[in-house]
């Protein structure tokens, strides 16, 4: 539940003020598509719409107000008719969403092209933003308790219209004809544009929860590869990778992945992270591998100028059947992740955001993420770990 009091002219000396408790809901509708245009090209869109809207519940309250004196510094009131107000709506966020894209694989599968454009658009009544204030300093007219938040501000003006837009494109490629073996590399180049209201306020951008009703299950966590990048009207991603089979006798295999995130493509990337996997099995049941991690933040503006190492080494034993025990030492990148019912790289992530790394702090306290992040990185860097697991696959 959450508190509103909210004052609406209704002329140039009345107004009318609404008071109580409320809860949030949303509501949206839609539709996608999908269309296979031959076994090597297919096509898929979406298209949604939808409102977040406050209603007033348990006893609140609708009172009408006339202006009597008004002075150089105040204003004398008097309150005429009194009704409740519970089951008023107050729409607080409409939005639509489309999505378009579309893959094509050519050369006997060997080579793979993806392009995917999403855009959303959000119109905000502008008394739903909170007084502005520079990020992570707390505001004397916006003071929160515990999960509620307590709004008081002079708001006037249209609507506030926000939007986002995500180009992203993909390159996937086997060169077994070429190299005699599988290695197969991966491009993957993601673009996004957000425009803003210069009235929005710092907690109302579309990466987080407060501004964007559509994020999805796990969407709502500002990844750590996004913090150095919130408040950023252009960000882009680079994400290259490439896997080598050194030698099938054993399973050996190389791999590098990286993830490089900044304001252009011309510019130092604010975030680069580059992930170094080897691995090999001695016999038929046993497999070593291990996991590197090094990662450079470069935003000055944070005072983050920092690289951090860390890794994780296991030794597996596969008994068949689907049953495997694995003993390793440091941080597992690989843990399950239940929205998946799978295990997924998401393991120092995890880590990170348990430590204070993570979107509630960048959107709640900004001038203490900087610190925050470091603090997480330095854990993640010494943190002596070892960890016996055991697997069952059914």
């Amino acid at each position: 539940l959450g508190q509103l009091a909210l004052a609406q002219p209704t002329s140039d000396s009345t107004l009318s003020l609404w008071r109580g408790q409320t809860t949030n809901e949303w509501f949206a509708v839609g539709g996608d598509v999908q269309w296979t245009i031959s076994p090597s090209a297919r096509m898929h869109g979406a298209l949604l719409t939808g409102a977040r809207r406050m209603t007033l519940v348990n006893g609140s309250t609708r009172s009408d107000w006339k202006a009597a004196a008004i002075a150089a510094t105040s204003v004398s009131a008097t309150r005429g008719a009194s009704a409740s107000a519970d089951g008023t709506h107050f729409t607080t966020d409409r939005s639509w969403r489309m999505a378009l894209g579309g893959a094509w694989t050519l050369a006997q599968g060997d080579i793979g092209l993806r392009a995917d454009v999403e855009h959303q658009r959000h119109r905000y009544p502008s008394w739903t933003q909170p007084p502005t204030a520079p990020p992570g300093v707390p505001n004397a007219d916006h003071p929160r308790f515990e999960n509620v938040d307590f709004q008081r501000g002079v708001t006037v003006g249209d609507d506030l219209d926000n939007s986002m837009t995500e180009f992203r494109l993909g390159w996937d490629r086997d060169w077994r004809y070429y190299l005699g073996r599988r290695v197969k590399t991966t491009l993957d180049v993601v673009w996004t544009q957000f425009e803003y209201d210069p009235r929005t306020a710092w907690e109302y951008q579309l990466w987080f929860p407060t501004g964007n009703f559509w994020l999805e299950s796990g969407q709502h966590q500002v990844s750590v590869n996004r913090l150095t990048l919130l408040g950023r009207s252009d960000v882009v991603a680079v994400r290259p990778s490439v896997q080598v089979p050194l030698r099938l006798a054993n399973d050996m295999r190389f791999a590098v992945m990286g993830d490089y995130s900044g304001v252009n493509l011309g510019t130092q990337p604010l975030y680069a992270e580059t992930i170094v996997q080897f691995g090999f099995d001695p016999s038929k049941p046993l497999r070593l591998q291990t996991d590197w991690r090094w990662v450079k933040y470069d935003a000055p503006s944070l005072g983050l100028t920092r690289g951090y190492v860390s890794q994780f080494t296991e030794a597996i034993y596969r008994f068949g059947g689907g049953i495997e025990v694995s003993l390793g030492f440091g941080v597992d990148p690989y843990v399950l992740d239940r929205d998946l019912n799978d295990f997924a790289r998401i393991g120092r992530e995890r880590f990170l955001n348990e430590r204070n790394a993570t979107g509630f702090i960048a959107e709640n306290d900004w001038l203490s993420l900087a610190p925050q992040i470091s603090a997480a990185e330095k854990r993640l860097q010494n943190e002596k770990r070892i960890q016996l697991e055991a697997i069952v696959r059914f």
